[in-house]
């Protein structure tokens, strides 16, 4: 049977049409959409699930990295979402330039209200199952949402799916993978811990040996990839002769403390070496599942072994897993290793990163 037989299912079109469709409302997607709007531009956001911000918000990507990049893009939008955020305390920015740590859930909030501000309607629960064409250019997409299969007009679309999924659908080339094995990034799911004392987790960790000062208002935790020998290192270690953690638990383990909660630790692990495919469903459940089971005994690990998380629970676990590469769309321009190594600068850049 040839598996990509086509099939049909009735839709109806959406009421409005639009100067530009973005599909996906991530953190790309949003500030794409709420920038356009800003221009007077009709706009739309279609997402799949109910809030915008994806990795940010969904994902719990916090803090975010200080960028050190000596030229930078107008980002007027940044700057209103970290003045906005560090007003009502759901933002802590020690080093200045919009880095530092950020409630997920206030985001979700502050990008609503930019969007409404900008005029950007949102569609959420929105997913992304198809383009209409004309030749080679798209004249619609289809999504599938409470109302069945809805078609959506625009003059332009914006690919912000992260996977390259409207472009792809629509026939363009793209690539997956590294070129010698096809294989992606690893990919990880977040989880968050409440009830830390952090006070005793530093003297915990100054006792066994870290430096971590008395006043920080963040502890992050490396082993294995930044202290290799470190003593936080050696703990991990020691948990997986004893058969408390596995070796794939600690394949990157890191954690960020936020100064917007107190007691409120983000876990940015664990990773997923064994499976290296991210655009396969099969593979990406399979992450899903295992790095769950995985922070249960790094968390169970915690509790019983390091100072401050005797009385911890997980919170949360992220709403989606951190894929950080998918497809990759063989456009106009391809970016290489050696642009990257050398911070190449796009004369006509929207966006930049550390």
């Amino acid at each position: 049977m040839d598996s990509k037989q086509v099939v049909s299912f009735p839709y109806e079109a959406y009421p409005e049409e639009f100067d530009i469709v973005v599909v996906g409302g991530g953190t790309a997607g949003a500030f794409a959409g709420i920038a356009a709007a800003d221009c007077g531009k009709k706009v739309l956001i279609a997402e799949r699930s109910y809030m915008l911000g994806g990795s940010a918000t969904m994902g719990q990507v916090t803090p975010l990295m200080a960028n050190r990049l000596q030229w930078k893009v107008n980002s007027y939008l940044s700057l209103k979402l970290k003045e906005r955020m560090t007003a009502n305390q759901s933002a802590h920015h020690p080093e200045g330039w919009f880095s530092g740590a950020f409630s997920p859930v206030m985001l979700q909030a502050e990008l609503e209200k930019l969007a409404e501000e900008a005029g950007a309607k949102i569609l959420y629960g929105a997913d992304f199952v198809g383009v209409g064409r004309e030749g080679n250019r798209i004249e619609c997409v289809y999504v599938n949402t409470i109302n069945g299969i809805r078609s959506i007009r625009a003059k332009t679309f914006v690919d912000a799916t992260g996977d390259a999924l409207v472009a792809w659908r629509a026939g363009c080339p793209c690539r997956e993978g590294a070129e010698e094995n096809g294989r992606n990034q690893p990919a990880s799911l977040r989880f968050a811990v409440e009830g830390v004392d952090q006070m005793e987790l530093k003297a915990f960790l100054n006792q066994i040996g870290a430096t971590i000062p008395m006043d920080e208002p963040s502890v992050e935790m490396d082993a294995l990839i930044l202290q290799e020998d470190g003593p936080v290192a050696r703990l991990i270690k020691e948990g997986i002769r004893n058969g408390e953690l596995r070796q794939e638990d600690a394949e990157y383990f890191q954690t960020f403390s936020s100064p917007c909660y107190g007691g409120l630790i983000y876990f940015n692990c664990p990773e997923a070496p064994y499976d290296l495919n991210t655009v396969d469903a099969d593979a990406v459940t399979a992450i899903v599942l295992k790095c769950r089971q995985a922070a249960l005994r790094i968390h169970q690990f915690m509790k019983k072994h390091v100072g401050g998380f005797e009385n911890s629970t997980i919170s949360s676990f992220a709403a989606v897993p951190g894929i950080r590469e998918g497809r990759r769309i063989e456009g106009e321009f391809l970016l290489t290793a050696e642009d990257y190594s050398n911070r190449l600068r796009a004369d006509d850049a929207v966006a930049q990163t550390g």
